[in-house]
């Protein structure tokens, strides 16, 4: 009884598969070289989508994508129909043809959900949607590096 308890059983337990096959790692190597690719316009894209009170959910940016891509005549791979990080990159990828039809695609695919509920008059109605979006949609892909301003990345440092 006193060997069995000095003895020490070590248990091995291999990694879960999931997270480790090729195909997954292949997946995220091809998710980080987009995101790298876009790495200056990705936080304030990410930004302007969210910034309005309608986009709740990740369906909300690939309905609005699909229906942009239809209109321009683009792609939607399969990666940014799947995933948060892969639709914002296509989203970066694509922001010269994006932006113009931003507002309207937001009108069209969008608001008729929201127009099931009743809304009140104070509240934001269609028609004074593009009064909050289109200062944020006032640049271009072109005038986006004036734009970023990596000063604030001071990791909590006044200066």
């Amino acid at each position: 009884m006193e060997a069995q308890q000095n003895q020490k059983v070590v248990i091995l337990r291999n990694p879960s598969k999931k997270f480790v096959s090729a195909n997954y790692a292949a997946f995220r190597n091809k998710i980080d070289q987009r995101r790298k690719n876009v790495s200056k316009y990705y936080p304030i894209i990410e930004k302007i989508l969210f910034s309005s009170p309608y986009i709740k959910k990740f369906g909300d940016l690939v309905k609005m994508a699909c229906y942009i891509a239809q209109k321009e005549k683009l792609h939607v791979d399969r990666d940014s129909k799947r995933g948060k990080e892969a639709i914002i990159c296509w989203y970066c990828e694509n922001w010269n043809k994006v932006c113009p039809l931003l507002s309207e695609s937001l009108k069209e695919v969008i608001l008729p959900k929201y127009q099931l509920f009743e809304i009140p008059s104070e509240s934001i109605v269609p028609n004074e949607f593009s009064f909050i979006m289109d200062p944020l949609l006032d640049f271009s892909a072109e005038s986006m590096p004036d734009l970023v301003d990596n000063s604030f990345l001071t990791l909590g440092i006044d200066q």
